[in-house]
């Protein structure tokens, strides 16, 4: 698979400063190509199967919220938006996996946050540029996937800087802890920015790292690089990861250590307000469906042609067979009628008439859902329910919620076309799993 990954420096441009493809090949990235182009130009890039928008975002905000261990699902996200987001201007949150705290009776969940604004005007990219990208995600949420794929075990402050922005992490594994971004001016002193921003996550936030990465400008130049290491000890410059991106040099990696990131991190950071991503999802349903109705009107229009290239021969066979077999139920009628084992007779056609009962019918009115939620294995039998089953692995509780409320809605549908529905699902959300399991009968059939 490709990944077209370009990042965006959030300043209302809309040329991507970095992009990059790259090719999955069996859990290992191949780096194919590094440029910059207008993101109209991205669109159009030939070979990519997934694009990733990263862009810079001053105001994200990574928080801690702590909620009763009771709460789960819809329940558990409202409460976590009521806590976290500032009143007066509409954001978008990404949710973290929660963590049980010891004998407290609540749960530590980390909640990231970025304004709307971002997304609609300070990524420089318009609507449809925007929806175009398959995730939308942030600068320091890249930076962090770095930093865990290179040190999941260990809390790491990374330090990234180009010709234009200064971005400075803390995380632990995939929990991000701190994240500042500043704009790099013409002499900006880099080593001190870094000692400032060290200074402030270990007195006021109570922050103690592990190890401090250096990316970018901090590893790449030289003067840079050695008045950091005169003030911050513990120290590590960044490297392309083992065993999980090839074919890249060290100097193209810190140019595209943004991108990468990007695609590392996959759904988990998408911050693609709700309301644009109901709308590409809708968008994606009808561009699917639209391509079924051209096929079927293809086919409809070539299955006309030729019955009309034979119609009278047709319909003489019709009339024909439609005549014998008026003249076929008239006999039966009058045998049932006049016979002794009349009885016997209706007992049989009722049996025949259920063996012939084709479950199959059903399946137009199931086909949305199990579209919708892919399958496992789909069950059918002509006197049992239908059951669609599914298990499913999710990267973050808000895209396992909307699953679950999306499960949901199908059930409703069904039961509105007047089919019982079973519902076995289960679902984790300390593991961030689904395990569909939905018995589908058509109402007034018997059990």
């Amino acid at each position: 698979m490709k990944f077209l990954a370009a990042e965006f420096e959030g300043n209302r441009t809309d040329t991507a400063s970095r992009a990059a493809l790259f090719e999955k090949r069996k859990g290992l990235f191949v780096l194919s190509g590094v440029f910059s182009a207008k993101a109209d130009d991205l669109l159009s890039v030939k070979g990519s199967e997934s694009l990733v928008i990263c862009c810079g975002c001053p105001d994200f905000s990574a928080e801690t919220v702590y909620a009763p261990a009771a709460l789960k699902g819809s329940s558990l996200r409202l409460f976590l938006k009521s806590k976290s987001m500032k009143s007066g201007e509409r954001s978008t949150a990404v949710f973290g996996k929660c963590s049980n705290t010891a004998d407290s009776g609540e749960k530590e969940c980390p909640v990231y946050i970025m304004p709307d604004r971002t997304y609609e005007q300070e990524s420089g990219l318009d609507y449809e540029q925007r929806t175009a990208a398959d995730i939308f995600t942030l600068s320091p949420a890249a930076l962090c996937g770095i930093s865990a794929a290179q040190y999941p075990d260990r809390t790491v402050v990374h330090a990234y800087a180009d010709e234009n922005k200064v971005i400075i992490t803390a995380s632990a594994g995939e929990n991000i802890l701190y994240a500042r971004t500043a704009p790099c001016q013409d002499g900006t002193a880099l080593a001190d920015e870094l000692d400032l921003t060290m200074a402030y996550i270990t007195r006021n936030r109570g922050i103690s790292p592990d190890l401090l990465l250096l990316s970018g400008l901090f590893a790449t130049d030289g003067h840079t690089a050695d008045e950091v290491r005169k003030a911050q000890t513990v120290q590590a410059v960044c490297a392309a990861p083992d065993g999980l991106l090839s074919e890249c040099t060290f100097d193209a990696f810190h140019k595209i250590i943004l991108p990468f990131g990007a695609v590392l991190n996959g759904a988990k950071f998408d911050f693609t307000p709700e309301k644009y991503r109901k709308k590409k999802a809708f968008a994606k349903t009808m561009l699917v469906l639209n391509s079924l109705l051209l096929v079927l009107l293809v086919a409809f229009t070539a299955l006309n042609l030729h019955m009309f290239s034979s119609y009278k021969t047709k319909m003489e066979k019709l009339t024909k067979a439609a005549s014998a077999l008026r003249t076929d139920r008239e006999k039966t009628a009058e045998l049932l009628a006049s016979s002794p084992s009349s009885g016997y007779l209706l007992t049989y056609l009722e049996l025949l008439s259920d063996r012939n009962k084709n479950p199959i019918r059903h399946l137009q009115a199931v086909e949305p859902l199990i579209m919708h939620i892919g399958f496992d294995r789909v069950i059918i039998s002509r006197t049992d329910p239908l059951v669609v089953a599914s298990s499913k692995e999710f990267g973050t509780l808000n895209s396992l919620t909307e699953f679950e409320e999306e499960i949901k809605a199908e059930i409703n549908r069904l039961q509105s076309l007047k089919y019982s529905v079973k519902n076995e699902s289960r679902f984790s959300y300390d593991d961030l799993t689904a395990h569909v399991k939905l018995s589908i009968k058509a109402q007034g059939e018997a059990e």
